[in-house]
């Protein structure tokens, strides 16, 4: 469950960034949508490329877009946060939340090799900065 929750996570990263950088003049809707599927079909989640989901996203077409641009605002949140905290751990701790949106205490102390205690002091730390976590906000 857990790695299904990290690749679903980590698709919506994918296309987020993509619509975000808009690189064609034409076609990235498109191009966006198909690459949420073959993500999906590499990661083995998908056996085979039949999910179709611009219907979906077309009906939701305005929740589909104020959820991309909640993404681009909470992404300058955490780098606004980072750099008022004026620490290196607090840059790395928001390169690891961008590559997994969710983090645990044990995942930053694991991938920043910090202790217990300096994990939760930067994760209130960035609290206090009005920092949103993308769990249910509690630190711990």
């Amino acid at each position: 469950m857990a790695a299904t929750s990290r690749r679903a996570s980590q698709n919506a990263l994918l296309h987020s960034q993509f619509e975000t950088i808009h690189p064609f003049l034409d076609g990235n809707g498109r191009l966006g949508r198909l690459l949420l599927i073959f993500f999906l079909v590499m990661r083995d989640t998908l056996g085979v490329p039949l999910l179709y989901l611009s219907t979906h996203l077309e009906r939701n077409r305005q929740d589909h877009y104020e959820s991309l641009q909640a993404i681009r605002e909470a992404g300058e949140d955490y780098l606004g946060a980072a750099i008022a905290l004026r620490t290196p751990n607090a840059l790395s701790l928001v390169a690891l939340i961008c590559e997994n949106p969710v983090v645990t205490t044990k995942s930053i102390e694991t991938r920043l090799g910090v202790s217990r205690p300096t994990a939760l002091r930067l994760l209130r730390r960035m609290v206090e900065c009005e920092m949103r976590l993308p769990n249910d906000g509690r630190v711990g």
